[in-house]
């Protein structure tokens, strides 16, 4: 069975702008874990086993969504975004996405095929033993339990960038 990007049966717990609010802690998050040398991130983004099905309202309004908040608000800390796995059916979806995304964003953007394309890509721009088991690396995802205690309102927010 396919992997969904958005499965439909999670909406009765969540809504999509959580699920964007989510994407923003974890890119937040991000952003003060950077060293204060470094100029942007990489988002890699993989999408081994899509399918058409993928394609639904539900989840491209979920891309669209997340094309609304990222740009305006991170418009210069993405440095590249590389979306691993890519089945040649995606491209036409993709082709909608990319639509949304201003010329600049376009530019740092690269849809790669099976691991035999990306991983050489990849082991040029980082240390291969970071990037996740199930994409042919070697580190363990330990998930988002960490989301839902620090999202809460009253939790305090740390900006430091140690």
């Amino acid at each position: 069975m396919p992997r969904r990007m958005i499965k439909e049966e999670i909406l009765p717990f969540t809504t999509i702008q959580k699920l964007v609010d989510y994407d923003v802690w974890v890119t937040e998050r991000s952003v003060c874990l950077l060293p204060e040398e470094a100029q942007g991130f990489v988002v890699i983004l993989d999408l081994t086993g899509w399918s058409i099905v993928n394609a639904t309202s539900t989840g491209m309004w979920y891309c669209k969504a997340l094309a609304d908040v990222g740009a305006p608000h991170y418009p210069e800390r993405l440095s590249q975004m590389l979306i691993i796995g890519a089945p040649w059916i995606f491209t036409a979806t993709f082709n909608v996405i990319y639509s949304w995304l201003d010329e600049r964003t376009q530019d740092k953007i690269k849809l790669l095929g099976p691991e035999s394309q990306y991983r050489p890509v990849l082991e040029k721009i980082m240390d291969i033993t970071m990037l996740p088991k199930i994409a042919g690396g070697l580190a363990e995802l330990s998930g988002p339990e960490g989301f839902e205690a620090q999202h809460r309102r009253d939790a305090p927010v740390h900006h430091s960038r140690n």
